[in-house]
């Protein structure tokens, strides 16, 4: 991706028409990361989200920023309102349920101008939406995530210990 008026880098909210490609960029971040989960059942579903990212367009509770270059889709962050639960005791608070940046940008110079890009949509969405609080989870094997999150401010605030009690033929929920 080189500097130029044509590879411009703009985040703004998801369009209807930006639905089916937001919906292919989950389903690689989903491949990205559920193939390294040793708890997630194979094979992992990548059926057409289009739909589900559609019906966000008019939820006040669901926010979708996109990265934009060029005209093309790079990356996308989903931030959501959540209510008081057990991963965090203050509510409501946002929370970021997915950050994905193509893997070719991940290379590129503009990768951090991305993820940060995302990051200060979904903050400011929140601000707006008077939330005193942004969370975010990633997988222990997620360095990169971790090492960025930390770099805007997050704090390391609960950890999760999963034991698996059966074979996953013995496992019907």
């Amino acid at each position: 991706m080189r500097d130029n008026e044509e590879n411009k880098l703009f985040i703004r909210e998801m369009r209807v028409c930006d639905a089916y490609e937001v919906g292919v960029l989950c389903n690689k971040l989903g491949i990205d990361q559920l193939s390294q989960n040793v708890f997630y059942p194979k094979p992992i579903d990548t059926s057409d989200l289009t739909e589900h990212y559609e019906s966000y367009i008019e939820d006040g509770e669901v926010q979708v920023f996109v990265a934009d270059s060029g005209g093309k889709i790079v990356g996308f962050v989903e931030v959501w309102h959540r209510d008081q639960d057990d991963s965090f005791e203050i509510a409501p608070f946002a929370y970021i349920l997915n950050l994905f940046v193509k893997e070719s940008v991940r290379k590129e110079k503009i990768a951090y101008g991305v993820f940060f890009g995302l990051f200060e949509a979904a903050s400011d969405w929140a601000i707006k939406k008077g939330y005193g609080f942004l969370g975010a989870d990633t997988y222990h094997f997620n360095g990169r995530v971790q090492k960025f999150l930390n770099s805007v401010g997050f704090s390391r605030y609960k950890i999760k210990f999963i034991k698996k009690l059966k074979s996953d033929e013995e496992t019907s929920v």
